[in-house]
């Protein structure tokens, strides 16, 4: 805008509010020595308007120019309103304390604060608090490969909270550094009590002595949660989590697990969470190749208000099993007592699952339209499929409103495991 004409130019000195957004990420080519001059320009222009800072300091060659952008940035964070930092050094991560620790709370409404590492192996916890006291307009706060005790602070307004610790790292248990005692995540959500989203990836948690036998005695109250994700976690994390947490009002359950490890078969989620579900997604799962379905069924039959239903099973090389064809039976028929399975369902999408042919979809959608008692699906995804019979497209999409067909790779892909860093995907 400054540089399209002189009308354009003198209009843009006079608004200080387009000035406010500083970012610095792998979009940006033209140096940081570049960056630092425009930066100290948007932060005189904008003002005493309130700011967006997004710093990705990955490109930053030494400690003494991130001491030197975040100095002058410092001044002005106070009137920051979104911040967000990316550190690829440990020891990088005491310079947020030192410049802005202080400084962030008064007018912060979103934070996420990351720390990228260079290797798998350079993954040393910082054992300092970086922010501490109130933040009561804090709604959003995202942590990634960060220590919870670098927050020691109340969070009244917080709505959406984020925790990953090493996606890379996660794959190496043994590390003591990729571990954190399960109690700092439940002094951080206690002090989120309006919490409606949260988020737990890629973790690794160390569980006190007390919840290793008998019923959890943690408990943790989030009564105004609404959407739970877990991912790629072990199952027995899986398990205190979602045994600890109380959330009455979660309608939305997202699971996710490591396609390379397929650790996470062993049914984990407690039935009392099936109640007022209205989206259950199930990623990296082999729910449907044998046992493992039967307590997934058994869950939705407590499921009476789920609406879609999602599920990504692994990449397999199974040729025939009979759960998968008995699985969409069940979800076709009225069950004993005369219900339904999942009785207002009417979104369904299968991802990856090479035992299904249509020929069972399209049986199940047929009996859900022939009765009554259930509303017809609406939504059918069918995502890399590898056995999917093309031919029964035409009745599938005469038969449901919007039907998403994704065809399979050729040939499939796999993801590449972390011990292989810097090396191509493998293929079958």
């Amino acid at each position: 805008m400054d540089a399209v004409c002189r009308p354009w130019h003198r209009l843009a000195r006079k608004l200080p509010s387009i000035w406010g957004n500083i970012v610095l990420n792998e979009q940006w080519t033209h140096g940081v020595e570049a960056f630092h001059r425009i930066l100290s320009q948007c932060l005189t222009r904008s003002g005493n308007s309130p700011i967006l800072v997004d710093l990705d300091l990955y490109p930053v060659d030494t400690v003494e120019v991130a001491q030197t952008l975040l100095a002058t940035i410092a001044p002005h964070v106070a009137r920051c309103y979104s911040f967000s930092i990316s550190v690829p050094q440990p020891e990088w991560i005491d310079l947020i304390g030192q410049h802005f620790g202080g400084r962030l709370a008064a007018k912060m409404e979103s934070m996420a604060l990351r720390f990228k590492p260079t290797s798998p192996w350079a993954a040393a916890y910082v054992q300092s608090t970086i922010l501490q006291g109130s933040m009561p307009l804090l709604h959003t706060l995202t942590l990634e490969g960060l220590p919870l005790t670098v927050l020691n602070v109340s969070l009244p307004g917080l709505r959406v909270f984020k925790y990953k610790q090493f996606e890379e790292l996660y794959s190496y248990p043994q590390n003591a550094a990729a571990v954190t005692p399960i109690d700092d995540l439940w002094h951080v959500l206690r002090q989120a009590p309006n919490l409606e989203e949260l988020s737990v990836e890629y973790s690794s948690f160390s569980i006190p002595d007390e919840d290793l036998v008998g019923e959890i005695g943690t408990k943790v109250a989030l009564p105004h949660l609404k959407t739970l994700t877990i991912g790629h976690l072990d199952a027995g994390f899986a398990h205190v989590l979602l045994q600890a947490v109380e959330a009455p009002e979660v309608d939305k359950l997202v699971l996710r697990c490591d396609p390379m490890r397929n650790n996470m078969d062993a049914w984990c989620i407690p039935t009392r969470w099936a109640a007022n579900l209205r989206i259950l997604i199930f990623d990296g799962f082999r729910i449907l190749d044998g046992s493992p379905m039967i307590g997934l069924t058994r869950f939705l039959s407590g499921a009476k208000r789920l609406q879609k239903l999602s599920i990504t099973t692994p990449v397999t090389i199974a040729t025939h099993t009979t759960a998968t064809p008995q699985f969409f039976a069940v979800l076709g028929k009225s069950t004993p007592s005369g219900g339904w399975l999942c009785p207002e369902m009417i979104e369904f999408t299968i991802a990856n699952c090479n035992l299904v042919s249509g020929h069972e979809l399209l049986n199940f959608i047929k009996a859900r339209e022939g009765s009554r008692m259930v509303p017809n699906i609406q939504f059918l995804g069918i995502k890399e499929c590898a056995g999917f019979d093309v031919a029964t497209m035409e009745e599938l999409e005469s038969r449901v409103s919007t039907v998403f067909y994704l065809p399979p790779q050729s040939p499939p892909m796999i993801p590449p495991s972390p011990i292989h860093w810097h090396q191509g995907p493998l293929y079958t």
